[in-house]
């Protein structure tokens, strides 16, 4: 597993690739 991001608002802990994917797929699918 890579490296964890941990959300300073919230808490939510997630791997850093499985979130950079979800944030890509909604960057163009909200265009």
């Amino acid at each position: 597993m890579g490296s964890v991001f941990k959300c300073p608002r919230c808490g939510l802990e997630m791997d850093r690739q499985k979130l950079a994917s979800i944030n890509i797929y909604l960057k163009y699918t909200r265009m």
